[in-house]
């Protein structure tokens, strides 16, 4: 067999060994969306694919909280290599997305551990252990991080190349940097970048790191029209916003999930059982839901380390190692001292996850697996180490068998082992330990095999079929139909109305013995939750995401449990309710039925839609108030929001605007741009009901005209006398800077492969 086709037969069993575990997901009966999946990127991912498809950028996304940037939100990797593809070969699918973003961490990482002089069978379990870990399954919840961990190890495996010399290596380091950078996962691109410069290094020295560091620059460049977007979005949303100290600690990895490297499932049980305490104590969520690594793994790893194969560098697997450990520490976060110690740091100090560590370090010790597995095939374990996993084995079945009798004393004991970490979570060993026990007698076993290529083989193929029997401990196979999305009767998409709201967030509580994510899914679709509502066009009041924009989020804060009726001075017309409701938000349930009819009700889907009383999402204003600052408009509000049908307003200008009758005659809205054709008596201020942002444009009849904040949320503009048409765009300066600049890194990419090509 040539070299070539080689490579592509091991690349078949890699591809093969990932999709195997999901064959139900990949035949198109389940699907692997859930939670923020479910929640964010599925609904706007709708968005992104029309646009794609229509040869645009998805710039603005007009459907959650008044409006707010999509692209420079960065989160849903829209000029993702996947993404694009995706896009063209399967726009309605979000499984096809997760798939693929998989498939991606484990040929990277099998091609990662072939620049490290890994054997291709040892790379290939690698891979596939790195594709099926805990984490990296976990991230089917959060594609954006998905999206992160499957770049990563292509950056540093092209950064490795560089190192080398390859001829095509400094052309692979800039198209993985521009990738990594538009997966929307900076963190771990930059930690990629880190450890991707420290393996050219390695292979070349000085000369290596600077080839490497030759294909980031016009790789950042190349993304440039992505990183400039979110720079210019960061401090006008709450990510701008100084990080409290109790977010800090709560996504760090908790010291007692170590345990759960060789324990699947430990820490939050069956994905498919509802948490222990209810979802209203958000604050307690985990960031991901394993962290499972497989006990031959890690044996691997050491002897990796102790004991790397000829024709590996011994410094490569040091490298490795300290990496890793470093890695952990930050993983730890305030429990060892990495928050408090790099809180100073301008950059890094933003992050909130620590946990998301995790990707490179599985990363890390994936590879060094590899390095394992080849060293397994030239020595065999010591005497020591036999006794230790024999010890560790019978430990486990003793335990299993205990807990089998007493699964009540199991999970109590499992709950003291994971001591304050978990408790939003149900912790069993009952389930967890039949892996391990299993996992260290088939150790025990290969290591009795006399064929050396027979033994690393063997251990290669465990290395991998440990995670991947254990996927679902992270990843959620659910049923479609619950996120096949439906509006209730009585509303429309495609105007500028209906605006929803959802005072008590969801039923989450509501279980009746069915599948705990499946059940938060249809509840959100029932009652178009933000940012399901996208899917349907149809507005909700307040975002859902990180992204929160910062005169939103000082104006819901303000309000307090009053929210839901106070909005409807901003055109919210619906208010969308469980059947029965389970109370989350009583006051603010009491104060939004306040005047409202009941538009719909199903007590066998369980919801129910309120029509409340409300102001236009276009009208024109009876009276303006000038004011100085945005917090003296806020003021206002608060002031008159319980006016819904007051069309007084506060205007951000020196001096009052003219204001005179009016009314709205048509109206076209579309994700970047608004058309409004109105006529007044006399000079007037028409208002729009949507975002006031950066960005933004506006013209009518063509003549180009100003945009002020009114009512500190929403845009108005100076109306002529008489008939005429509006017209708004949203046209940020950055994007076209940023698309100069991504010209300017395309066009160097194109100039170093026509160098690689004459070389």
């Amino acid at each position: 067999m040539t070299p070539h086709r080689q490579r592509a037969a091991w690349a078949a069993v890699v591809v093969l060994g990932v999709l195997l575990p999901f064959a139900p997901a990949v035949l198109g009966l389940r699907s692997l969306s859930f939670r923020d999946t479910d929640r964010i990127y599925a609904p706007l991912r709708t968005l992104v694919v029309e646009a794609l498809r229509d040869g645009r950028l998805p710039l603005w996304n007009p459907y959650e909280g008044t409006g707010k940037p999509l692209f420079a939100e960065g989160i849903h990797s829209v000029l993702h290599p996947l993404s694009l593809l995706g896009a063209a070969v399967a726009p309605s699918s979000i499984d096809f997305l997760i798939l693929a973003y998989l498939v991606a961490a484990a040929l990277g990482a099998f091609l990662l551990a072939r620049t490290l002089e890994g054997s291709p069978i040892a790379s290939a379990g690698a891979g596939l252990a790195f594709a099926l870990s805990g984490y990296s399954v976990s991230m089917t919840g959060n594609l954006v991080f998905l999206a992160g961990l499957s770049t990563l190890p292509w950056l540093l495996a092209a950064a490795r190349s560089a190192g080398k010399g390859s001829r095509w290596g400094v052309v692979l380091t800039a198209v993985a940097t521009a990738s990594a950078f538009f997966s929307g996962d900076v963190q771990i691109t930059l930690v990629g970048l880190a450890l991707g410069l420290l393996l050219a290094a390695d292979a070349g020295g000085a000369r290596g790191a600077g080839r490497a560091l030759a294909g980031c620059a016009p790789g950042i460049l190349l993304a440039a029209v992505q990183i400039l977007a979110t720079r210019e979005l960061l401090p006008l949303t709450s990510r701008g916003l100084a990080i409290p100290d109790w977010e800090t600690r709560i996504w760090s990895l908790a010291p007692a999930r170590l345990l759960e490297w060789i324990l699947p499932g430990l820490f939050r049980g069956r994905l498919s059982e509802a948490p222990a305490l209810p979802a209203t104590v958000w604050h307690q969520l985990v960031f991901s839901e394993s962290v499972f690594l497989g006990a031959p793994l890690l044996v691997a790893v050491l002897f990796g380390v102790l004991r790397p194969p000829a024709g590996a560098s011994r410094r490569t697997a040091s490298i490795l190692g300290a990496s890793a450990l470093v890695l952990l520490w930050l993983a730890l976060g305030h429990h060892l001292g990495a928050r408090q110690l790099l809180g100073w740091v301008p950059v890094w100090s933003r992050f909130r996850y620590a946990e998301k560590l995790m990707a490179p370090l599985s990363l890390c010790l994936s590879a060094l697996a590899a390095l394992g597995v080849d060293a397994f095939v030239q020595a065999r374990f010591s005497r020591g180490s036999t006794r230790a996993l024999a010890a560790l084995g019978a430990a486990a079945a003793v335990a299993l068998g205990v807990g089998l009798a007493s699964p009540e004393g199991s999970a109590r004991l499992a709950s003291r082992l994971m001591g304050d970490s978990g408790p939003f979570y149900s912790a069993t060993l009952v389930e967890a330990l039949p892996h391990l026990a299993v996992a260290l007698g088939a150790l025990l076993l290969l290591d009795r095999l006399r064929q050396p290529r027979l033994r690393g083989s063997a251990l290669a193929l465990l290395v991998a079929v440990a995670p991947g029997v254990a996927v679902y401990s992270g990843a959620h196979l659910g049923s479609r139909e619950p996120r096949e999305i439906a509006p209730p009767p009585g509303l429309e998409s495609g105007a500028p109305v209906p605006r929803v709201a959802q005072p008590e967030g969801g039923i989450f509580e509501r279980r009746e013995g069915r599948d705990y994510v499946d059940w938060s899914a249809r509840s959100a679709s029932l009652l178009l939750d933000p940012a399901v509502n996208v899917a349907l066009r149809i507005d909700a009041i307040l975002p859902y995401g990180a992204f929160s924009p910062l005169r939103l989020t000082a104006l819901s804060e303000s309000f307090g449990p009053s929210w839901p009726r106070l909005y409807r001075r901003f055109a919210l017309t619906h208010v969308a309710l469980p059947v029965p409701r389970d109370q989350a938000n009583p006051e603010g349930t009491a104060q939004a039925l306040a005047g409202a009819t009941l538009a719909h009700r199903d007590e066998v889907a369980g919801m129910e839609l309120w029509a409340v009383p409300h102001r236009p999402w276009a009208f024109f204003a009876e009276r303006a108030l000038p004011v100085a600052r945005p917090e003296e408009a806020r003021a206002y509000v608060l002031d008159r929001a319980i006016l819904a049908s007051d069309r007084a307003i506060a205007v951000e200008a020196p001096d009052a605007p003219p204001t005179a009758p009016g009314r709205v005659l048509t109206v076209r809205r579309a994700p970047e741009r608004l058309f409004v054709e109105a006529e007044s008596l006399a000079p007037a201020l028409l208002v729009v009901q949507d975002a006031f942002w950066p960005g933004w444009r506006a013209s009518i009849d063509g003549q180009p005209t100003g945009i002020l904040a009114a009512d500190y949320l929403v845009r108005a503009v100076r109306w002529p006398t008489g008939r005429h048409a509006l017209e708004l765009v949203y046209d940020p300066p950055e994007l076209r800077t940023g698309l100069a600049l991504s010209a300017l890194g395309a066009l160097l990419v194109l100039i170093l492969a026509g160098l690689a090509v004459r070389r």
